[in-house]
């Protein structure tokens, strides 16, 4: 009978330490994934498939490096308005994605 007992509180003891340093494990955080940054303005200089230049609204002007992944959707020419979808990459930043913005035509309505 004291064998039992004995053995029994050493497997109980083993258990609870067991069981103590399994709940204080803690999992390792994800990684953030890499966030789309955004940014609307003018082109100043557009040179294919290498790189775009934007001057936002508050004339501070963005360089973006175009890859073969960039999309672009419509013709980025000089003086046309753009959104720019970027991430950052190392020291740079990088298009993911250019659209030219349609400009808004104002209907004229008549006078009765």
């Amino acid at each position: 009978m004291r064998k039992f007992l004995f053995i029994m509180t050493a497997l109980l003891t083993i258990v609870a330490f067991a069981a103590g340093a399994v709940a204080q494990e803690k999992k390792a955080p994800k990684p953030k994934a890499a966030k789309d940054l955004k940014v609307s303005g003018t082109v100043l200089v557009y040179v294919e498939g290498s790189t775009i230049q934007v001057k936002d609204a508050k004339d501070k002007e963005w360089t973006f490096g175009i890859s073969a992944d960039t999309k672009i959707e419509g013709v980025p020419i000089p003086n046309a308005k753009v959104k720019v979808t970027y991430k950052k990459a190392g020291e740079g930043m990088a298009a993911t994605s250019i659209s030219v913005v349609a400009k808004k035509v104002q209907k004229k309505t008549k006078g009765k």
